[in-house]
């Protein structure tokens, strides 16, 4: 059949490869282009039906980390435990913004935006590492840029060490030179695979934590309103929203904080307490200076009541799981002991050296044995988790399905449950540095 024959039956030259060679382009591609082929061509679409698992494992392992597939399930609708509610969502946009060296307002999502965008995305059962849908995949294209850039702004701190006090330099906001004397060396592009994989993990895991944040006020309103009161909860919860939005707005604007009150978070440890002492001590490396340098977040001291103890100003609210696995009480009492101290210099070689700087994921590692070494006894491990307590806060759920790549639709409603989130116990809560 000539070429002309071909296209006068509504055929491309695409169409024409056998089934071998679409699956070989298929498995080369990246998210986005799998899908539109899909859509675009039938064959493609029944040729990704039936190799399903094999596409998906085959371009995550190759382009993705399981920390990126992790983190765009926590932007679907919360069906389950999986994703964040809008409310959440207000608070992760809120935390995510920065103001530039020229005044420039930027932010990794605009919780409204999000909010209608995620509407379309496929969803999927929790637990499960894919990508659904063209929306999906999209937006995991943009979760790798922004990593790029939070990967740009944590080496300007590559080569720092402890003596450097991150927090006691001015926020980019303040500055007009962009240099920080504390950068690491060389071009970025030629900076080792390996540790590229490894700063980004960190940087992945730093915004998966913060995707566990919820709004105090509201989280803890089953005290005093029966969850069957919809219309009740449902209104405090736009009015908690709406405040997260306004703090948003006012950064914006240029406002200080202070002129519009920032509400309390509360703070969920499910998926940082599982995460092991190597990795802690790289996220407080890497994600330190992203927080002070570029979010400027406002002190807990600037919150409507306070906690003191948990506080996103220095990643202190990791720093304080890290300390309760890190330092028991048995090794803490000891005070001035030369095990102690040891530990103490480890830990601090450990979280705030820049990654970039040779040999500090080999400290990194070190700390991490002797973490093993000196809290490896059974009655350790049982007083880590004893720092933890399960606490019951209101949450709006998506009944599964009805958000399931469909735009929105306001005549479907959330319900609202009560769910266990892991939360310290009040205890101790001291700096070592």
């Amino acid at each position: 059949m000539s070429t002309q024959r071909v296209y006068e039956c509504g055929s491309s030259p695409i169409e024409l490869l056998p089934p071998e060679l679409k699956l070989e382009i298929l498995l080369l591609s990246d998210f986005p282009t799998v899908f539109k082929l899909g859509e675009a061509i039938s064959s493609f679409l029944s040729l990704y039906n039936g190799y399903h698992s094999l596409i998906q494992h085959t371009i995550c392992s190759r382009d993705h980390s399981k920390e990126a597939i992790q983190l765009l399930g926590r932007f679907r609708q919360a069906e389950t435990r999986n994703g964040m509610s809008s409310l959440s969502l207000a608070i992760f946009a809120n935390l995510h913004t920065w103001i530039d060296e020229n005044q420039d307002f930027g932010c990794f999502v605009h919780a409204e935006e999000m909010d209608e965008a995620r509407r379309r995305f496929a969803g999927s059962e929790e637990g499960t590492l894919v990508v659904g849908n063209l929306e999906e995949a999209l937006f995991l294209m943009e979760i790798e840029a922004y990593i790029d850039m939070l990967y740009s702004e944590a080496r300007r701190f590559g080569y720092r060490l402890p003596r450097n006090k991150i927090i006691t330099l001015p926020p980019k906001s303040r500055q007009t030179e962009t240099e920080t004397g504390l950068e690491a060396p060389g071009k970025e592009e030629d900076d080792p695979a390996e540790l590229r994989r490894t700063i980004r993990k960190a940087l992945l895991q730093f915004m998966i934590i913060t995707t566990y944040f919820h709004d105090k006020a509201f989280a803890e309103m089953q005290v005093g309103c029966p969850l069957r009161e919809h219309a009740k909860l449902k209104s405090q919860e736009a009015l908690c929203r709406d405040a997260w939005l306004s703090v948003t707005s006012s950064k914006e604007d240029g406002l200080p904080y202070k002129t519009v009150p920032v509400p309390t978070v509360l703070y969920d440890y499910s998926y940082a307490k599982n995460l092991s002492v190597s990795e802690i001590s790289i996220i407080l490396s890497v994600a330190t200076p992203v927080i002070h340098w570029l979010y400027d977040p406002p002190s807990n001291l600037l919150r409507l009541w306070p906690d003191i103890d948990e506080d996103i100003v220095d990643l202190q609210v990791v720093r304080l799981l890290h300390l309760c696995r890190c330092f028991p009480d048995r090794l803490w009492s000891a005070g001035n002991s030369e095990r102690y101290r040891s530990l103490r210099s480890s830990y601090i070689e450990a979280s705030s050296t820049g990654v970039w700087r040779p040999g500090c994921i080999d400290k990194v590692l070190e700390f991490e044995k002797k973490v093993h070494d000196e809290v490896s006894t059974t009655n350790d491990a049982v007083l880590y988790q004893q720092c933890f307590s399960p606490k019951p806060v209101v949450m709006s759920i998506w009944p599964r399905g009805r958000f399931a790549g469909v735009a929105s639709r306001p005549d479907l409603d959330c319900e609202y449950q009560i769910v266990d989130i892991i939360t310290l116990t009040p205890g101790r809560a001291q700096w070592i540095e």
